[in-house]
C-alpha cells in the first residue's frame, strides 16, 4: 500500500512536471504549482489510495493549476490541446474530466463580459475537440442573435445557427446526426434564454454533452 502512495504521489509530481515542460506552464506561478501539488498531497494523505483518491487527487492538482492559467489555454489552443493530451496519456487524467472542473471554475480576473465569453467558449473548444463552439439569444422580437463563438464558424451559412435556432424555439438538447452538432438552452432567470452550441463531430470519444453542462454555470454568470 505504501509503495501504491508513494506512485500516486511520483504521479502528481508527474503533472506539475508536465505544464512546467509546455509552453503554456511559464504563466503559472511557482506558488500556484506548489500550492496546487500541496493540496493534492494532503488529499493522497487524507484518504489513502483506495476509495478513487489518488485519481481525484490527481485531477485537482491538474485542474487547479490549469484553471489559473484559462486565459492562456484559451489564447493558444494547440499548445493547450498537446497539453491536455500529454496529460491524459502520461498521467491517466481524463481529458473530459478535467475539461469539466476547468470549466466550471476558470480564473478571469477583470475580465469584460466579452472576452470572458470568448474565453470560455474557446475552453470548450479545446476540450471537446470540435470544429467551433458558439453562444445565442432571441431578441425581444424573437430574431435570432449571435453573442460569441471560438474556432471555425461561417456566420454566414445558414447551418451556422441550425441547432440554436432548434433550441431556443424548442427546448432541451440538439444532437443533430452524423454527430455534426450539439447545443444545450441555457435558462436564466429573468433574463432571455440562451443557446451553447458545439459544431462538428469531435476528434475523439463524443463527451460533448458533459462539457457542455460544465461551462454553462460560468457563461450564464458572465451574462447576468
Amino acid at each position: 500500500m505504501a509503495g501504491e502512495h508513494l506512485g500516486l504521489a511520483e504521479r502528481i509530481d508527474r503533472v506539475v512536471e508536465l505544464i512546467e515542460a509546455s509552453t503554456i506552464g511559464s504563466a503559472v506561478p511557482p506558488t500556484v504549482k506548489a500550492r496546487a501539488r500541496m493540496r493534492a498531497i494532503e488529499l493522497l494523505d487524507a484518504g489513502g489510495s483506495e476509495n478513487g483518491t489518488g485519481g481525484i487527487a490527481l485531477l485537482t492538482c491538474a485542474a487547479e493549476i490549469l484553471c489559473e492559467v484559462a486565459v492562456d489555454l484559451a489564447a493558444r489552443p494547440r499548445d493547450a490541446r498537446g497539453l491536455i493530451d500529454e496529460i491524459e496519456v502520461g498521467v491517466g487524467i481524463p481529458r473530459v474530466a478535467l475539461g469539466r472542473e476547468v470549466l466550471r471554475t476558470p480564473s478571469l480576473p477583470e475580465l469584460s463580459s466579452d472576452v470572458a465569453l470568448e474565453v470560455q467558449l474557446a475552453l470548450l473548444l479545446t476540450f471537446a475537440e470540435v470544429d467551433a463552439t458558439s453562444l445565442w439569444m432571441l431578441s425581444p422580437d424573437g430574431e435570432l442573435e449571435h453573442i460569441s463563438h471560438a474556432g471555425a464558424l461561417d456566420l454566414g451559412s445558414p447551418g451556422s445557427s441550425r441547432a440554436a435556432r432548434a433550441l431556443l424555439m424548442d427546448s432541451g438538447r440538439v444532437n443533430r446526426p452524423p454527430r455534426s452538432e450539439a447545443g444545450i438552452r441555457l435558462e436564466r432567470w429573468l433574463h432571455p434564454v440562451a443557446a451553447l452550441v458545439a459544431h462538428g463531430e469531435p476528434v475523439g470519444a463524443d463527451h460533448r454533452a458533459l462539457l457542455l453542462d460544465a461551462a454553462v454555470p460560468v457563461l450564464g454568470a458572465i451574462l447576468e
